[in-house]
C-alpha cells in the first residue's frame, strides 16, 4: 500500500523491461542522465531483471578528491576499473567540439577583426598623410603649437574610432543575446537550467584588449603624422 503523498511511476529496468517504481522524492538533476532518470534500490532492480542484465554497466560516483582513497578499495574488493571520467575532463572535451569550439573561433575572429580595424585606421591615416601634413604644416607656420596639433589629431581619431567601438560593442552584444539562445547545444534539453550569459571577466578582457589596441594604433599613427610635419612641405602643391 502507498502512504499519503507517495505515487507510482514507470521506469526502465536493467533488462530493458518496464519497472514499477514508488516515488519517494524528486530531484531536478540525476547524475549521468541527460534528460530523465531514476535512482532505485540496486538489489530491487537486479531481482526485477531476473539477474539478467548483460548490457548494464556499473559506475561509482565520487566527490571531488575522493578517487585516491576509493579506487584502491574498489580494486581490493575485486572490482576492475575500466575507465575514469571527471567533470573537468568532460568539460574539456566539450570545449573542443560543437558550439563551444565555435565560441572559441568566434573570439579568434573578434581578435582578428580588432587587428584589422587598427590596421585600417593606421592605413587610412597613412594614405592621407601627404595632404594632412601640408595642412598641419600650414597651421604650424601660423603659430599653432605642435602639442595642439597632436591633440587635434588624437581627438579626430578618438571620434572616429570611439563611434565605431561603441556601435560595434553594442551591436555585438545585442547579436550575442539574440543568437545564443538559438544555438542547439544539446540533442536533448538537460533538466538543469542553462545560463547563456557570457562570463564577465573574459568579455571585459577581450573588449579591453581590443579598445587598447585601437587606442595604441591611433596614438602611434597620430604621433608619426605630426612628427613628419615640416615647413618645407609648404613649398609643395597639396594633392
Amino acid at each position: 500500500m502507498l502512504s499519503h503523498g507517495e505515487q507510482l511511476a514507470l521506469g526502465v529496468g536493467l533488462d530493458g523491461s518496464t519497472l514499477e517504481l514508488r516515488v519517494i522524492s524528486g530531484a531536478s538533476v540525476v547524475p549521468g542522465s541527460p534528460q530523465a532518470g531514476e535512482i532505485v534500490d540496486r538489489r530491487y532492480a537486479e531481482l526485477a531483471a531476473g539477474e539478467n542484465f548483460p548490457d548494464a554497466s556499473q559506475q561509482v560516483w565520487l566527490a571531488a578528491g575522493a578517487q585516491a582513497s576509493i579506487e584502491p578499495r574498489l580494486k581490493a574488493a575485486g572490482l576492475r576499473v575500466l575507465s575514469v571520467s571527471t567533470a573537468a575532463s568532460v568539460a574539456t572535451g566539450f570545449a573542443r567540439q560543437g558550439p563551444a569550439l565555435a565560441s572559441v573561433l568566434f573570439l579568434a575572429d573578434a581578435a582578428a577583426a580588432a587587428l584589422l580595424a587598427a590596421g585600417a585606421a593606421v592605413l587610412g591615416l597613412y594614405l592621407s598623410a601627404r595632404r594632412r601634413r601640408y595642412e598641419y604644416a600650414a597651421l604650424s607656420a601660423s603659430g599653432v603649437a605642435t602639442g595642439t596639433l597632436r591633440r587635434a589629431v588624437l581627438s579626430e581619431m578618438a571620434l572616429v574610432l570611439g563611434f565605431g567601438v561603441i556601435i560595434g560593442i553594442g551591436s555585438g552584444l545585442l547579436a550575442a543575446v539574440l543568437a545564443l539562445r538559438t544555438v542547439p547545444e544539446f540533442l536533448t534539453t538537460p533538466a538543469a537550467p542553462l545560463s547563456y550569459v557570457p562570463g564577465a571577466a573574459p568579455l571585459v578582457l577581450l573588449l579591453g584588449a581590443a579598445v587598447a589596441l585601437l587606442a595604441a594604433a591611433a596614438v602611434t599613427a597620430s604621433v608619426l603624422l605630426i612628427r613628419g610635419v615640416s615647413l618645407d612641405q609648404l613649398r609643395e602643391t597639396p594633392t
